[in-house]
């Protein structure tokens, strides 16, 4: 029996909102998990979607229940709502596609390209040194690496376009963004007023020298750059352990 105008216009309604609660709750996974398995060391072209789908399940279901949905062997519910469990599993696979889409996007400037300095431990440092391999940073990086290299670029430009500093990623052979740098020319002059003379992160703005100090003072040294231990320009205190992880 059809409902009243107003009966029906409350089921799309929560229709709606059901939608966009799941699709938020994907989104979320996506950036939790997803994610890392499309970048992890066991990407592989072949079996990878399949894996993502299967590993997330577990977590969609525990994230779907957090919020309160309720969960059963075939399908997903909430408000009078349901979903169908196979629904979900599409909807986590075309997450999935997206964000290797994305990835590859993302690493697309580097394809061809070579390092200018691989490192001993297997990895390779890349310039960034246009707007397109500034995107590349940030998005390899999930930092605002890209925005500051392009803000600072109008100083560079009032320079004869030659910057104090030089830009730089490291980035491993699972297309990983390990490290982003901004190093000042040793005998230089900065050009920025809010630049630091050496300004190191990770992924994320994760505090990484130490674990990469040796690839670090590497690159410095062969390009004759300033540096010392520090998180984002900020110095770090000594480290016993320092000189352990160096190589």
């Amino acid at each position: 029996m059809a409902g009243t105008h107003e009966e029906n216009t409350s089921d799309v309604l929560r229709l709606d909102e059901a939608c966009s609660q799941f699709g938020w709750i994907i989104s979320n996974l996506s950036d939790l998990h997803l994610r890392n398995i499309v970048e992890d060391d066991e990407y592989d072209e072949d079996t990878w979607l399949t894996r993502a789908v299967d590993r997330s399940d577990k977590t969609l279901l525990q994230l779907l229940m957090g919020a309160g949905f309720e969960v059963d062997s075939t399908s997903v519910s909430k408000d009078g709502f349901s979903i169908d469990r196979n629904v979900l599993s599409n909807m986590l696979e075309k997450r999935a596609m997206d964000i290797a889409a994305e990835h590859n996007e993302s690493f697309a400037p580097l394809l061809g390209k070579a390092p200018v300095l691989a490192t001993m431990q297997g990895n390779g440092w890349f310039e960034i040194d246009s707007a397109e391999m500034a995107d590349c940073a940030a998005r390899l990086s999930k930092t605002a690496i890209g925005v500051y290299w392009k803000g600072m670029r109008a100083e560079a430009e009032g320079n004869g376009g030659v910057d104090s500093h030089r830009w730089l990623m490291l980035v491993s052979n699972d297309e990983e963004c390990l490290v982003v740098m901004a190093a000042r020319k040793k005998g230089v002059d900065s050009i920025h007023s809010i630049l630091a003379d050496c300004h190191v992160s990770g992924y994320m703005n994760h505090n990484v020298y130490a674990e990469h100090a040796g690839e670090i003072e590497e690159i410095c040294s062969h390009f004759g750059l300033m540096n010392e231990p520090n998180h984002m320009g900020r110095a770090l205190a000594p480290r016993d352990d320092l000189d352990d992880l160096r190589m």
